[in-house]
């Protein structure tokens, strides 16, 4: 299962408009940096680093959209999957050990801006199993060399969230017959090769 496929698997009471709810589980895992993941697409990202080829791969639900730079530590992958839209929405984060053939058809990290650790939400590249295991917190799922974790939260919608919708949407909010919330779904798929992490997955999902 690759990790677009994964993160579309992964993933009460309505709230009156204005609550808010706890940190959506997996955050931790949803910024990389100074980017948060479904705040804007991958042509505003390769306006603030840089050109960058756009590569896309697969359909419907196993498309995935990507643009990728190199860093003395390694690569860093920007995502958009088929829920992403034609603008190519970030949802994803990707983060791998450089070898010659992917390395060739990622731009240059801009010398313009620090070079970012390849670590995200605490996790590592190298790091062992037992290590990934315990960074995450969560149920880790195995399958050989991948493991595969998922969590479920909810945001609430914001006041022009609320608003935005057919008249009969907003009229079903106030009335509690239709959810003021998005359900959030964040996932990592972790790849390891000789015990060490040498790919990292992140995607974060948001559906009404």
């Amino acid at each position: 299962m690759n990790s677009l496929a994964f993160r579309c698997l992964a993933g009460c009471a309505l709230l009156a408009v204005g609550q808010t709810y706890a940190a959506v589980p997996g955050s931790q895992f949803t910024s990389f940096a100074g980017f948060e993941l479904g705040t804007l697409t991958l042509s505003q990202v390769a306006e603030k680093l840089g050109a960058a080829k756009l590569v896309e791969v697969g359909d419907g639900g196993e498309y995935e959209a990507s643009i990728c730079y190199r860093t003395p530590f390694g690569l860093i992958y920007f995502l958009s999957g088929e829920m992403g839209r034609s603008e190519h929405d970030l949802l994803g984060f990707g983060l791998g050990e450089s070898d010659s053939t992917r390395a060739k058809s990622c731009a240059s990290w801009p010398s313009s801006r620090a070079v970012p650790d390849l670590s995200l939400g605490g996790i590592n590249l190298g790091m062992s199993k037992a290590a990934f295991a315990s960074a995450v917190r969560a149920n880790v799922r195995w399958e050989n060399e991948i493991a595969y974790v998922a969590f479920e939260g909810k945001r609430l919608m914001t006041q022009s969230e609320v608003t935005s919708p057919p008249k009969e949407v907003r009229q079903g909010i106030r009335r509690g017959e239709t959810q003021s919330y998005f359900d959030v779904d964040v996932s990592l798929m972790a790849t390891f090769q000789d015990g060490r992490l040498t790919e990292l997955h992140s995607w974060k999902i948001e559906s009404q």
